[in-house]
């Protein structure tokens, strides 16, 4: 038989891991951190989703019924930096950073031309 993993911080189960915990979800308008931000809502978190599309932030933070939202571009460090500061504010601090944000060519391999790749700063920055 399995045991259930603990938390060693509280001694308890892990069900319990996010509660009254401040997380930041950079990348989170869509798929994976969105699916992220859901969860740590529910698992009973405080939670602020990051991404570039504000109106896609808002209408999950509307959808979620609490979170905050702030629109900022992963690639932007002065932007990143007023992220993780917005954040701390409103949430009294930060007890996890999670970072979903990816950016890449969605084409064939074959399709792919390697300069392409080199020359596409943004997404090696962001990545």
């Amino acid at each position: 038989m399995w045991a259930r993993p603990t938390n060693e911080r509280k001694g308890d189960h892990m069900d319990d891991a996010l509660t009254g915990r401040r997380v930041l979800i950079v990348g989170a308008s869509a798929g994976i951190g969105a699916a992220l931000g859901q969860a740590a809502i529910e698992a009973g978190a405080s939670v602020t989703i990051s991404a570039r599309r504000h109106d896609k932030l808002n209408s999950l933070i509307a959808d979620w019924g609490a979170g905050n939202a702030i629109a900022a571009d992963a690639t932007d460090p002065g932007a990143v930096r007023a992220m993780v500061a917005t954040a701390t504010e409103r949430m009294g601090g930060l007890d996890l950073v999670v970072y979903v944000a990816g950016f890449g060519l969605l084409q064939p391999l074959a399709e792919t031309d390697p300069d392409g790749w080199v020359e596409d700063r943004k997404s090696t920055r962001l990545n």
